[in-house]
């Protein structure tokens, strides 16, 4: 014969958590035994603690003699194991307080453990809070660092931009820091134009070092003048006209070196490598 006390206890925690949204259960059962599940979640859906209990036949059997308590058994992936340790001895205290089932127990359990995992969701909820916090913290604080590093690096002499060590080329003959972009750019104009390659500075003809050119590599023509258009070095060059009427911007350095829009010489010889269109470059 059942114990009716029990039997209403497992019902009406059915009916219980039937719609909670922080508990969650399940039920099987056997000829000896009945076993029942609860996933205790926070208000977003994580779970935070899930219980196994397995009540055994004395539980529910009327007159079976000496109480026998529920086994039971908790498992988190975000609670410590001393959290678990301290619920463990936790319901066992209470269940010794409630013993021979005088007492709901199981509803005693599931309604403390509910209100301990609410308040364990808002322990990792400002945990996390805090942590994410803290991260931000640590990223603005690079961001800054990052930043100071940055303006501290000296400037290209020829497009104004930061340029790191590691892309920093430094012409000891005039003392200019070009970027390796710029050298690039500016070995090739002086390359195709068939020109010893100087420093692109409009007033200074320092000359570049055999082991910098040698680094540059083959010249492209083509991806030239976007990279010079807007720098100091293209108050050395001039367009050739006949590439301009093809739609081609070809950068050519003139025979007489001259400043952008200032006439220095009453003829200025251009021969451009691309078309072979011989041109003055002030006129």
């Amino acid at each position: 014969m059942a114990n009716q006390r029990q039997c209403d206890e497992l019902e009406s925690l059915q009916a219980m958590y039937d719609t909670s949204d922080g508990v969650a259960l399940s039920w099987s059962s056997s000829a000896t035994q009945v076993q029942v599940g609860a996933v205790f979640s926070s208000v977003q859906g994580e779970e935070i603690l899930r219980l196994r209990l397995r009540l055994p036949s004395s539980y529910l059997a009327e007159g079976a003699g000496e109480f026998s308590p529920p086994h039971f058994g908790l498992w988190s992936a975000l609670l410590s194991g001393s959290d678990l340790e301290r619920l463990s001895n936790n319901m066992k205290e209470m269940s010794d307080k409630h013993g021979a089932g005088e007492e709901e127990i199981l509803a005693v359990w599931l309604e403390w453990l509910h209100e301990e995992c609410r308040n364990a969701a808002e322990a990792i909820k400002a945990t996390r809070e805090a942590e994410a916090c803290r991260a931000m913290q640590r990223q603005d604080l690079e961001r800054a660092e990052n930043i100071a590093k940055l303006e501290a690096l000296p400037d290209c002499s020829n497009c104004h931009v930061k340029v790191a060590e590691v892309d920093r080329t430094h012409l000891d003959a005039c003392g200019h820091i070009l970027c390796r972009t710029c050298v690039r750019a500016v070995v090739q104009v002086h390359q195709l134009s068939r020109k010893p390659v100087c420093c692109p500075l409009p007033s200074c003809v320092a000359s570049i070092p055999a082991e910098i050119l040698a680094g540059v590599g083959q010249p492209r023509d083509r991806t030239i003048w976007p990279r010079v258009s807007k720098t100091k070095f293209r108050n050395k060059v001039v367009l050739c006209p006949g590439c301009q009427d093809r739609g081609v911007d070809t950068a050519v350095l003139p025979a007489t070196a001259f400043e952008h829009g200032a006439q220095q010489a009453n003829w200025c010889a251009c021969h451009c490598y691309h078309c072979g269109l011989k041109f003055c470059g002030i006129c």
